[in-house]
């Protein structure tokens, strides 16, 4: 059951509830979804005398019944249909068949072979040579194509007759090798060793061809650096256990998506275009001189500076902090604690402000956006608005910062409300 804010997902209108395509959890339903449906077929199909093997991939399926004869197996299909039927599914069966094409592989139950299967007119096609991505990237494409066509033909002549095809493809995107049969996967004697496995800290820079730094011997060089042999924290922290693998760059075609998405979800273009009615959205302070971020207060998403300005004094104090919610909630907050001695501990910033109210110091507070970033997102798994925020506590001046180094340790407070407990709860 899907559930939102507390209450169960209801579709409007008849009709069954549909995942979106593209939604960042669709593949983790269609896969629960797919085990239910293949619990229900096998419960349903399997007997003493015959046991049916299925297999659920997405929008294919595959299932091998044994000891059944033409017009039992065509009883099964038609009670498969109505299994589906019964779920609300539709779905298309070819039964008694010996040979079948299943996802890139082809089964024959006469012969005993498989080999590799495409369907007419899909070309294989693969990353160019000359790409911006990881050389290991580049230099394992032939051999894990030749892996996969190894494994799924049954002998090497099987091989040899599907090799044509991405030896062209292969080709065409710049690469001079060819695939080749792999002899070692085929041996029936296949020695597993048991390798205890070391607990590894991977990590993962974005590539770019554009970058002349070599950022691996500077990872390496700052690891012998800074946790050299004989240190406390050496066999925690070494070459085997800190190891560094680069990770791709988005093609063009996201970054033009991501930034047409940036900029139509961005009222604050409409604000510079001097719209009065995204003005209204980015402010409702009843006086607009007085709106703490010149008439953006409703900003969400944003890392913010507070600086402590003392008057009469050239001393000042910075704070720094973040809101997933509208500015305004948050600066409400602050000042929730700023003139209510019950809550001077919430944050350093209300501490400090109340230690110059101790000793009778006059300071005013002005405020500013330091960055806009994403909270978390459970797609990506990343919170840039918390790392945007941890960034600027680094680069601050530790003379003139409010805040602890121990933020910097912090954990994630966005990712909370995707936990299933949530909705559990708020559900029951």
């Amino acid at each position: 059951m899907l559930f939102g804010q507390g209450k169960e997902w209801m579709k409007k209108g008849t009709g069954l509830f549909d995942v979106t395509m593209g939604c960042y959890d669709g593949a983790e339903l269609c896969e629960l979804i797919g085990a239910f449906v293949l619990s229900t077929l096998l419960e349903n199909l399997s007997t003493d005398d015959a046991k049916a093997n299925l297999g659920l991939y997405r929008d294919d399926g595959l299932g091998v019944l044994r000891g059944v004869s033409g017009p039992e197996a065509e009883r099964a299909k038609k009670k498969t249909i109505d299994i589906f039927k019964g779920l609300g599914l539709r779905i298309v069966i070819e039964s008694n068949l010996k040979v079948a094409n299943f996802l890139d592989i082809t089964l024959n139950l006469q012969t005993g072979k498989y080999y590799p299967y495409r369907k007419p007119n899909d070309k294989p096609l693969y990353v160019h040579r000359q790409s911006n991505h990881p050389p290991k990237i580049l230099e394992n494409i032939p051999a894990s194509i030749s892996r996969r066509l190894t494994d799924i033909s049954s002998d090497k002549n099987a091989f040899i007759e599907a090799a044509p095809l991405y030896d062209d493809a292969l080709r065409q995107s710049g690469y001079k090798a060819q695939v080749q049969f792999l002899e070692e996967r085929k041996s029936e004697e296949k020695t597993k060793r048991k390798n205890r496995r070391r607990k590894t800290i991977w990590y993962n820079p974005p590539f770019s061809q554009n970058v002349s730094t070599n950022i691996g011997r500077k990872f390496r060089s700052l690891i012998v650096k800074h946790f050299p042999k004989g240190s406390k924290l050496s066999k925690i922290f070494n070459k085997n256990t800190l190891k560094l693998s680069y990770s791709c760059m988005p093609n063009m075609a996201d970054v033009i998506k991501q930034h047409n998405r940036k900029i139509s979800q961005d009222r604050e273009v409409a604000l510079a275009a001097g719209t009065s009615t995204r003005k209204k959205d980015l402010c409702n302070c009843r006086n607009p001189r007085e709106c703490p971020l010149d008439g953006a207060c409703l900003t969400q998403s944003v890392v913010y500076k507070a600086a402590v300005q003392q008057n009469e004094s050239v001393e000042r104090k910075e704070y720094t902090g973040l809101t997933e919610k509208t500015f305004k909630v948050r600066f409400n907050a602050h000042n929730v604690s700023i003139r209510n001695p019950k809550y001077k501990n919430s944050t350093a910033l209300s501490k400090h402000v109340w230690n110059l109210k101790s000793e009778s110091i006059g300071h005013s507070i002005r405020w500013s956006v330091h960055a806009k970033a994403k909270s978390y997102q459970n797609a990506t798994g990343k919170c840039n608005l918390c790392l945007a925020e941890k960034l600027a506590i680094i680069k601050a001046d530790k003379r003139v910062s409010l805040n602890k180094r121990t933020e910097l340790i912090s954990k994630c407070r966005h990712e909370n409300k995707f936990y299933l407990s949530n909705f559990l709860s708020s559900a029951a």
